[in-house]
């Protein structure tokens, strides 16, 4: 039995995402997101990890293994741009609002990072599938902050690139 989730609704722009449930833990909603992600995407590998610290917790989803390449190689002649990215060792932190939001599936840049196409697709309804269970009742203007989780998306970990790896092939590690 689930129990009804309250309608606080203190700003404007509050959200509250089909699945989310007053009485589902951070933990239950980790566990249900990694069955749905087997389901959804059976040739892709996430990892979910939960996070609890003092008045919040946080959701981490970072895309381990995929069956094709997951960055777009961008041409450019400046070499801050490879020094500043982290995209040439398999990983990437991206901002998911990018891939949620009208307008920014035609560039698919999501916080610097170029994604192939596939790629956008699979980020942006991962993304959807996580908000489904989150609940946000947040106003930066007016330094209120209320939501059932905070969201991290990643590709890969700082320490563990994303490995490519094609349905009966041994998993190749992202670096060229």
């Amino acid at each position: 039995m689930s129990v009804e989730a309250p309608r606080f609704h203190y700003t404007a722009n509050a959200t509250e995402g089909a699945k989310y449930q007053l009485d589902l833990t951070l933990k239950d909603i980790a566990v249900r997101l990694r069955q749905e992600f087997k389901q959804a995407f059976p040739d892709y590998r996430f990892s979910v990890t939960k996070e609890s610290y003092s008045m919040g917790q946080a959701l981490t989803v970072a895309l381990m293994q995929a069956p094709a390449p997951v960055f777009e190689v961008v041409e450019s002649s400046s070499q801050e741009y490879r020094q500043e990215r982290s995209v040439d060792k398999g990983y990437a932190q991206l901002n998911h609002y990018q891939l949620i939001r009208p307008g920014w599936d035609a560039e698919r840049v999501c916080n610097g990072v170029k994604l192939t196409e596939t790629a956008w697709q699979v980020l942006k309804q991962v993304v959807e599938m996580v908000e489904a269970y989150n609940y946000d009742d947040s106003d930066s203007q007016q330094d209120y902050f209320h939501s059932n989780f905070h969201f991290h998306l990643h590709i890969g970990k700082w320490n563990q690139p994303v490995e490519l790896k094609s349905p009966g092939v041994k998993a190749l590690r992202y670096l060229p």
